[in-house]
């Protein structure tokens, strides 16, 4: 076993303790990248030191780190692993929510300062031991918000609709925070397309306490941080129709489980009836989906695929929010599968689904107790001859795409390829480019396989184009 691995293992093997949250956190990153963690221990001191005449109140530590020093959220690449390896978040003065939360909750331990974590669905902030209505947000400049300032962020992070609860902003116990940390990495990594490495690299699971559950709840980073699609596709009729569909409900189970219906539409197109993932991001077939879900009709959705074969749909909104409900959607998109499946301790569900096949609604159902819809699968057809050519200029177009990122800085693999299939090779070259969701409705919308292709191959040369405009 890795000698850090051992030390974490040993750290969290009592669920009754409190395990000290600085070696928990440098520990995870030891696992992952080999860090120093006395090392690390010792950077969280000099910090501590420099920080101790300006940083004699909560406000003033935050001023301090999150002004003076510039420690930031990274905004550009928030998928990064590094954003929540500790030294490197160090290091480097960018993270995410939680690391940045853990790097000013531990410099404040050193100079006297009592401050806690608050895992707020979706977005991980700081709370102070003896005020309980004032809280730090260190993503955004270690802003100070009361209460209603908390629920006013939510709101915008998960849409007005989202339903808030006082609980959200209790404080989360030490072992807890390690559990989303880890949560954060395994998603970052899936959606990456690195999950070999997070299979050698990822700590073992931390111990819950005694009667603690861990619970499902909100919705995490969109898939590969920078794969965004954009401009046109087919719209929905607007009609919203009652479910003629069945379901049935298992004896172990007693719950509501989706039935595959065979439904006849108009034409000669069979239709089965699927629960569907209205989402802000378009998905792709192979695709990598890492979702946290918090909403309870999408727990009920969730627990409801479980019980059945994992599939649904996934759509992209139109307008609206993905919190709520009353948004338009497109009526193209993609059969999702679950792979993998995890209760959090904070009240979310998170999961990695992948991307399978083209769907196309043929009629949206009722809403309750969750978005359904009647699709039909749109299966791929085997390559042939003019599939096989339109291969070249894509793969041409996507190595382009792929030099003016590295060029830009982005990590990229060394070894990053398409597939040889030429049809998988278009749907993994939109995936990963920087292509906008609009962008990939009209793909995914389009009938002809060569027309698919083409239509990717001109979303490449376009985001080529804008790359090479901040070359310039």
């Amino acid at each position: 076993m890795h000698e850090a691995e051992a030390a974490f293992r040993q750290l969290v093997a009592d669920p009754t303790a409190v395990p000290p949250l600085d070696e928990g956190a440098l520990l995870i990153a030891a696992v992952a990248t080999g860090a120093d963690v006395d090392a690390g221990l010792a950077r969280l001191d000099d910090l501590a030191s420099d920080a101790h005449a300006d940083g004699r109140d909560p406000a003033g530590l935050a001023r301090h780190l999150f002004v003076d020093r510039g420690f930031a959220g990274n905004t550009l690449d928030y998928a990064d692993p590094r954003n929540s390896f500790l030294p490197d978040v160090i290091d480097r003065r960018l993270g995410i929510p939680i690391s940045l939360s853990v790097l000013m909750i531990e410099v404040a331990r050193r100079i006297g300062i009592g401050l806690h974590g608050v895992g707020m669905p979706g977005h991980f902030l700081v709370g102070v031991d003896a005020t309980p209505d004032l809280f730090f947000d260190p993503f955004h400049a270690g802003a100070a918000l009361d209460a209603a300032g908390a629920q006013d962020l939510f709101a915008r992070l998960q849409g007005p609709d989202a339903a808030f609860r006082a609980g959200f902003l209790a404080p989360t116990p030490t072992r807890q925070v390690l559990l989303r940390m880890l949560a954060n990495l395994q998603q970052t990594y899936v959606a990456r397309r690195a999950g070999r490495a997070l299979g050698r690299a990822a700590p073992p699971r931390v111990p819950r306490a005694a009667g603690r559950r861990a619970r499902a709840g909100g919705r995490g980073p969109r898939v590969g941080g920078r794969v965004r699609r954009g401009r046109r596709g087919a719209r929905r009729d607007g009609r919203r129709r009652r479910r003629r569909g069945r379901t049935h409900r298992t004896r172990a189970a007693r719950r509501r489980v989706p039935v595959a219906v065979e439904l006849m539409g108009d034409g000669e197109e069979a239709a089965i009836e699927l629960p569907m993932f209205p989402l802000g991001s378009a998905l792709v077939p192979f695709q990598v989906l890492p979702l946290q879900v918090f909403e309870p009709r999408y727990h009920a959705l969730v627990r409801d695929c479980l019980a059945a074969d994992g599939r649904f749909g996934v759509v992209l909104i139109e307008r609206g929010s993905e919190v709520g409900g009353g948004d338009v959607r497109f009526d193209v998109g993609t059969v999702a599968r679950i792979a993998q499946s995890a209760e959090l301790p904070d009240g979310r569900m998170a999961l990695v689904a992948v991307g399978e096949e083209r769907l196309r609604v043929a009629r949206w159902l009722d809403d309750d107790p969750y978005p359904r819809a009647s699709v039909v699968v749109l299966a791929d057809p085997e390559a042939a001859a003019a599939e096989l050519a339109a291969r070249e200029p894509l793969a041409l177009a996507f190595d382009r795409v792929v030099e003016l990122a590295r060029a830009l800085g982005a990590e990229v693999p060394d070894d990053l390829a398409l597939a040889d299939d030429p049809l998988r090779a278009a749907w993994e070259a939109l995936a990963m480019a920087p292509v906008g969701p609009l962008d990939v409705v009209a793909v995914l919308g389009a009938a002809d396989a060569v027309a698919r292709m083409e239509l990717v191959t001109a979303a490449l040369v376009d985001a080529a184009e804008l790359l090479e405009l901040r070359l310039r």
